[in-house]
């Protein structure tokens, strides 16, 4: 099966959210632009200490940061690549992640998303 490119940039273009618009830039052209456009798009998703919130995994809204948003935030500067994403950047979301993973659980693992959902309108799978 081929991908009809056009097609898919017409449709990123009407649909998409600008992260993903230039993921897709940088996935279909290679433009050290659209590399380096993805970090800073992912700046409207980070919160002061590291971690990532604001609806950066669409399904949840919550303005906190949530272990999803932190994986989400991470295959992004994945495919920015080491030369467009700041090491601080990278470092802000270890420490935050870090931080998560230090806190104990009743079950003795990390939530994947954390109790302040509670208060957040979510989609039903991640409750």
């Amino acid at each position: 099966m081929s991908i009809d490119v056009p097609r898919a940039r017409t449709f990123m273009t009407t649909h998409a959210r600008v992260l993903d618009r230039h993921r897709f830039e940088a996935v279909t052209t290679g433009s050290a632009h659209a590399r380096r456009a993805i970090i800073d798009a992912l700046g409207a998703y980070r919160n002061p200490y590291g971690g990532y919130g604001w609806g950066i995994e669409p399904d949840l809204r919550d303005p906190g940061s949530q272990s999803a948003g932190a994986l989400h935030a991470v295959e992004a500067m994945a495919e920015a690549g080491p030369e467009a994403a700041p090491l601080a950047v990278l470092q802000g979301n270890g420490r935050w992640a870090a931080g998560r993973l230090r806190r104990p659980r009743r079950r003795g693992l990390t939530a994947l998303v954390s109790d302040a959902l509670r208060q957040v309108p979510v989609r039903a799978r991640w409750r």
